[in-house]
Formats: structure tokens, sequence, C-alpha cells
């Protein structure tokens, strides 16, 4: 990794991909604002019975995962740029809309209409985002994690001082926040590549007769996705269930210490993620993940020490779990730009969108699979038994990742010659 002075990170990013990043950034403040309070609009505002309100709730990622890989195929036919517009103002319509109705099959509607536009809205942002950045994807995809974490995050600050039950027009004036924001992303989206094509030739280059085969043929595509789906499973998917479980019911604290445990992840993202960025460029991924997964294999094993007699229920036993999400987060911010860097090295230009949207699924599918295993462990054994086995799938999918890596070096390589070359054509 080479490092960079401060002043020549954005620089080293096209003018374009920044525009782009600022968008998503925008995007990000107006989800921010209001989707984690859907299932409170639903319940406390709109008086929808919590088994209902809930319903409406996990429609959102089914949805999003049942139709990723039609998306990626959307996105290779028509264009990374005008599928990213598509979904922007699918995004607007579906979270607008959750204003002006009051009946549950139309709530549905509403949030089946934002969550399929999401299912394009990120495999088109990587294609396009990996389209300006072609010489610094890795810095480009850093900053997208930065700008999207730091927009959730100010959102998630306007929304509990804005939000009040007491009073439905605050949730209102969220929702149409939220809706207003990815409007405006259109007008981020570049008309304009680094290299001066235009939306409407890039729609031309990107239509493609390839198929999900031709992906399922790039084995080592295939295995590095698998590794990742298991790894997300014992990462990602443990924040929303298993983690949040175990910090009360075997580290002996209470419910605000989950929200201190957020808080901390979120903190440590945005910091050390600036000084990563000084540092990022043509790494060497595999080696950079199977890190990642060593790395939240000793999370694990801090946020053990909790279940030491003397240290669980006591203020210790909140510093060590405040501890492991530190090393937790520090590794995310190497995971997110190296590994979408990664895949986009690997796609070929026409597949970009299928590429971009199984990776995509990948993690889905382990964040799915993560809280079904954290409930199972959690429920029928020991705290002991869940640690090991979230330690052993975390090194298990590192090591397997490494095995990968002079396949996946020489991919990359490969991909990279080809795309230098069809630049300079």
């Amino acid at each position: 990794m080479a490092t960079v002075t401060r002043s020549r990170l954005l620089r080293d990013v096209p003018p374009a991909a920044r525009k782009l990043l600022a968008g998503q950034a925008l995007s990000a403040l107006g989800d921010g604002v209001f989707m984690p309070l859907l299932l409170i609009y639903l319940y406390r505002v709109e008086g929808l019975s919590l088994p209902k309100a809930s319903l409406v709730v996990a429609i959102a990622p089914m949805t999003t995962f049942l139709l990723t890989l039609p998306a990626g195929a959307l996105i290779d036919r028509i264009g990374a740029r005008r599928a990213l517009r598509f979904a922007a103002v699918g995004q607007a319509l579906g979270v607008a809309l959750l204003a002006g109705v009051s009946t549950l099959p139309l709530y549905v509607l509403a949030i089946v209409i934002k969550s399929a536009a999401e299912a394009a809205f990120w495999p088109a942002s990587s294609s396009l985002l990996a389209r300006l950045a072609v010489q610094n994807r890795e810095r480009a995809f850093a900053l997208r994690f930065l700008a999207v974490n730091a927009g959730i995050g100010i959102g998630g600050l306007v929304a509990a001082l804005a939000a009040d039950i007491s009073r439905p027009l605050t949730f209102q004036l969220l929702i149409f926040a939220d809706a207003l924001s990815f409007l405006l992303l259109w007008w981020f989206v570049p008309t304009e590549s680094t290299g001066g094509t235009t939306a409407e030739t890039e729609t031309t280059d990107e239509k493609t007769t390839g198929t999900y085969r031709m992906l399922l043929a790039d084995r080592r595509f295939v295995l590095l996705m698998a590794a990742m789906a298991v790894l997300m499973a014992v990462g990602y998917g443990q924040l929303d269930a298993g983690i949040p479980a175990f910090t009360i019911d075997a580290a002996g604290l209470d419910e605000s210490s989950v929200g201190l445990l957020f808080t901390a992840n979120t903190v440590v993202v945005v910091i050390v993620q600036l000084a990563v960025l000084r540092r990022l460029g043509n790494s060497d991924a595999p080696k950079a993940l199977a890190a990642v997964a060593v790395a939240w294999a000793v999370s694990w094993v801090v946020l053990g020490i909790a279940l030491v007699d003397g240290i669980t229920g006591t203020m210790w036993a909140l510093v060590v779990v405040i501890g492991s999400q530190v090393v937790f987060a520090a590794a995310e911010t190497i995971l997110q730009p190296v590994h979408s860097a990664l895949i986009n090295d690997m796609a070929p230009d026409e597949l970009r969108g299928r590429y971009n949207a199984a990776s995509a699924l990948a993690w889905n599918a382990g964040f799915f699979a993560g809280p079904v295993l954290s409930g199972v462990l959690l429920g029928a054994a020991t705290p002991v038994w869940y640690l090991v086995l979230m330690v052993g799938g975390c090194l298990a999918s590192g090591a397997f990742i490494f095995t990968l890596r002079g396949g996946l070096t020489a991919a990359r390589a490969r991909a990279g010659s080809s795309e230098e070359s069809h630049q300079l054509r």
C-alpha cells in the first residue's frame, strides 16, 4: 500500500467520481433520517399492529434479496448510469408513498417499490464508481464507505432530534427529506466519465449478450463469494442479532450498552477510515481480506473475556464489549474498499453489473444466515460454543480466501491489463 498525503486524498479520485460520492452521502443522510424509524412510524404513528408493522419491515430485505440478480442483468443491459438514476427515482417514490397511504397493502407496495429499487442501487453505484475511478478504485470505495457511514450517522442524529410521536408531521417531514435526497441524487450522477465517455455511449458499450452462466464459469470468483458469505454470517450478520443478544444475556449488560456498542463502531469507522485512506492503493486484496477475517476472529476472542468471572455484569464487561467492536470496526475500513475494488478489477466490463450484484447477494446471504445462526447457537448451546464457532468461521473463511490468493491476483492483473488496453483504444 502506498502512503498518500491528506491533500491528495480527494485529488486522486476523479471529479466525476467525487460528484457521485457526494450524491451517495446525501442519499445516505436521507435514509439515515427516516429508515431506522420505519417500524416506529408504522406502529406508533400510523397505528398498525406490531406484527403487521414488522411484516412490512421484513418484506424490505427479502425483496432486495430476490431482485438483486435480475437487477445486475438490467445494469449490464441499460448501463450503470441509467440504472442508478432509475433506482434513485424508485427509492424516492417508494419512500414518499409511505407518507400518503393508510392501508397495509399500500404500505407493502411502497416498501416493495423502495426495496426493488434498492436491489439495483448498490450494484449500479458500484459499477459506475468503478468505471469512473479505474486507477484509484480502493481509495474511491473507501471514500464511499466513509461518506455513507457519515451520512447515516448524521441522519440518525437529525432523526433523534426531530422525530416526535406526538407530532406526526415531524415523521412526514422526515419521509419527504428522505425522498428528496434520492431525487437530488439524479443530479449528482455524472453525465460524463473521466475519459469523456458520455452516458449514452456508456449505455451502448455496456449492452451485453452475456449471462450469469459466464459469471459462474469464473471459478475463483464463485469460490470467493462462497467464502465471503461465510465471513458475513460470522461477522456483519452478527451485528444486529448475535452480538446484542450476547451483550445482554451472556455479558450481563443492559440495553443501553448495545447503543454504546454501535456508537463505538461508527466512531471508529469514521476515524480509522481517514487513516486507512492514506495507505490504500493497489493492495494485495486476498491477503488483506484474510487479515480482516483474522481481525474479526480476534474481536470474538476479546468479546469472550466478558464471560470471565468477576468481569461479567461489571463496567469491565462494557469495556471489553466496546473493545471488541473497536477491533471489528477497524477491520471494516479495510474490508469494504478492498473487496469492492477486487470485485470490479476481476469483472469484465460487460458483466460488471452482474459481478456487483452477485457480490451483494453473497453478502446478503450472510446477513440472512447470521441471525438464524446466532439464534440457534445461543438458544441451544453455551455462549462459549457460540464464540468458538464464530472464531472458527472467521479463521476458516480467511484461510480459504488466502488459498485463492495466487489465482485471484493473476485474474485481477489480467482484467486490469485488458481494461487499460480497452481505455487506450
